[in-house]
């Protein structure tokens, strides 16, 4: 089975996505359950794994997906970049969901540049990922800050 990775974000400078690692870690999780056991392109090597990079800055506003993705045969990677837009939200509960939400956009725009039909799976994948950062404060950007704070204390005690 192919599966999916995040393999970085790329912002420009003083730009940021307040989310927490831990929901890319999630979404991958998610979309590896519930997706990519159906992802069979035409043309895509089966040993390679889906690579996705995520960019964002002052003049990107809209979603885009980029047309050629780089491919890498000693990685067995084929990696997409997906733009998304930064739209500065006051609640950060809501900016992590706007992130998930464009996230699984930008998704289903590449599964149909491959012909994939699995709009279906990606928005049922995209609900539960949803459900699980609302049900567990562990997603929350304020968590990481709350684990390096507490790190921070750790060290300075040492």
């Amino acid at each position: 089975m192919i599966t999916i990775s995040i393999c970085s974000v790329f912002l420009e400078l003083g730009y940021s996505f307040d989310v927490s690692h831990l929901v890319d870690k999630l979404i991958v999780k998610r979309i590896n359950e519930n997706v990519m056991d159906k992802f069979k392109p035409d043309n895509f090597n089966l040993e390679y794994s889906l690579g996705i990079f995520i960019t964002t800055g002052v003049n990107v506003k809209e979603i885009e997906v980029m047309n050629r993705p780089s491919i890498s045969k000693k990685y067995k990677s084929v990696d997409y970049t997906f733009k998304l837009p930064h739209i500065e939200i006051d609640d950060k509960e809501d900016n992590v969901i706007l992130y998930v939400n464009n996230f699984f956009e930008a998704l289903k725009i590449l599964f149909d540049r491959l012909k994939l039909s699995l709009t279906n799976e990606i928005e049922l994948t995209k609900q539960k990922v949803i459900g699980e950062i609302y049900l567990n404060k562990v997603y929350s950007i304020n968590n990481d800050d709350d684990v390096l704070k507490m790190l921070k204390k750790k060290n300075l005690k040492d």
